[in-house]
């Protein structure tokens, strides 16, 4: 697995190989959320104190996107190393809090437009969804709870995100088969 650190100023850096790392896929609540441990040289300084995304891939394919938390520079028997974690891309959602409002015939487009675009969320599916009466979001409640309640409510489903950190507001699809043969190891 390699890991690419986003920082806040829009510079890309490039992991070096990692010693150790977790992936936890969800989906929804709690978010996904990760752990990468490498080992440390001088020169990453700026680029952890301004680390802001991050991105997990494995033979090419996206394991994660997802926000940086914290990070740790440790000093131990093996060695330097720094450790960074986070949480996927709901934590944005998560950790902003409406305002309270009352919408009398929202689309699911308009929800997204005011409850998840302005903290940088892509949606890679939007379902046609619309209420039968006034739609409330109570004061208090996190972006995601807006959204969710919104979509359990009137389309009868709960949002999710991809691996690739878009926000998929749509039914999930039934599942893909799978076939295993003598040659798959």
């Amino acid at each position: 697995m390699t890991g690419t650190l986003y920082t806040a100023d829009h510079r890309v850096f490039q992991l070096p190989p990692l010693l150790r790392w977790r992936v936890l896929h969800t989906g929804t609540v709690p978010c996904d959320s990760f752990s990468v441990t490498f080992v440390y040289q001088k020169e990453m300084a700026p680029v952890l104190g301004l680390a802001a995304g991050f991105a997990a891939e494995e033979n090419g394919q996206v394991m994660l996107r997802a926000v940086v938390d914290a990070y740790t520079v440790d000093l131990n028997a093996g060695g330097l190393t720094a450790t960074v974690s986070g949480r996927g891309y709901a934590a944005r959602l998560l950790d902003n809090e409406s305002r309270p409002v009352t919408y009398q015939q929202a689309t699911l487009a308009e929800i997204l437009q005011n409850h998840a675009e302005p903290y940088g969320i892509t949606c890679g599916e939007i379902a046609e969804v619309r209420p039968a009466s006034a739609y409330t979001v109570a004061a208090g409640s996190s972006q995601w709870k807006a959204l969710e309640s919104f979509c359990r409510a009137c389309g009868g489903f709960v949002p999710r995100f991809s691996r690739e950190g878009e926000l998929l507001a749509s039914p999930e699809r039934e599942g893909r088969t799978l076939s295993i043969g003598e040659g798959d190891p």
